[in-house]
């Protein structure tokens, strides 16, 4: 048996990043910006299996849910 509180994941490890751009145009000030989620591509582990049961043994710790890839979004703000 595993006492409880003695066995963790590793650490998250993500970074995002955003760019932002301003400008003006007349009275309206446009912001563009572009996002960019897990930039170095991680896959951490988010959830894994804890329980140890019977004939299904073979999966304890294994992972449920990793963290997804890379993603690159824009978009787009106006204030007028």
């Amino acid at each position: 048996m595993v006492p409880d509180n003695t066995q963790f994941e590793d650490r998250l490890r993500q970074m995002d990043i955003r760019f932002s751009r301003s400008f003006r145009i007349a009275k309206v000030r446009v912001r563009g910006n572009g996002d960019l989620y897990n930039l170095f591509n991680a896959s951490d582990v988010l959830n894994m299996t804890t329980r140890y049961a019977g004939t299904n043994g073979g999966q304890w710790l294994r992972p449920l849910q990793i963290l997804g890839g890379r993603m690159f979004k824009f978009s787009a703000q106006v204030d007028f």
